[in-house]
């Protein structure tokens, strides 16, 4: 059996800022795009028999700096306006809506 893992929340953000110019009726889902395309790629070209996504908690990495203080200490710190924030929290629930979806529909 083949499993991909997948951090959610890393591949998320890769394209919510790289695809920033993909949009549906005025709402920016560039990260929803580029997560859902990636996962069918991979599936298809590895021959998949399951792909495995988690996501961070709550807390975020902040529970990994507890453990390790230097943890992404050389990361600049992005200022994400509201409305960013917004658009990303949007996004996270939608694919964990479809990768739900998905889900139920593979155990029938």
């Amino acid at each position: 059996m083949s499993v991909l893992l997948v951090d959610g929340d890393n591949l998320l953000t890769i394209g919510f800022y790289g695809v920033k110019n993909m949009f549906y009726k005025g709402t920016h889902i560039g990260g929803i795009y580029h997560f859902l395309n990636t996962l069918r790629r991979a599936f298809e070209t590895y021959h998949l028999d399951k792909i495995v996504v988690f996501w961070d908690g709550l807390e975020g990495s902040s529970t990994r700096r507890k453990i390790y203080v230097h943890y992404k200490e050389n990361r600049r710190q992005r200022v994400r306006s509201e409305e960013e924030l917004n658009s990303y929290q949007y996004q996270r629930g939608r694919i964990k809506q479809y990768l739900e979806e998905l889900r139920k529909t593979r155990r029938v």
